[in-house]
C-alpha cells in the first residue's frame, strides 16, 4: 500500500504530512474489496486505525483532523 511507503518516508525525510497518508488508506479501503472468497481483508482498516492512534499519540495530528478523516470514509463508502 502507499499510504504504508509514505508513512515510513514521513518519519525518515518529513516528505509527506499524517494528513496525506490518512488519506490514501482511506483510498485503499475503498479500493479493497470486502472479502476474498471467505476471508474478510482489514488490514487498510488495521493500517488505518494504528496510524491515527499513532499520529494523535505523537501529537502530529488532532483528534479533529482523524475525525474529518472517519467522517470521509463514512461518507464515500
Amino acid at each position: 500500500m502507499i499510504g504504508k511507503c509514505m508513512g515510513k518516508l514521513l518519519k525518515k525525510a518529513d516528505m509527506y504530512m499524517p494528513e496525506e497518508v490518512l488519506e490514501k488508506y482511506v483510498q485503499a479501503i475503498k479500493l479493497c474489496p470486502e472479502k476474498v472468497g471467505s476471508d474478510h481483508i482489514f488490514e487498510p482498516h488495521h493500517r488505518l486505525v494504528s496510524s491515527a492512534c499513532k499520529y494523535v499519540l505523537q501529537g502530529s495530528v488532532t483528534v479533529s483532523t482523524i475525525a474529518v478523516a472517519f467522517v470521509q470514509l463514512i461518507i464515500r463508502c
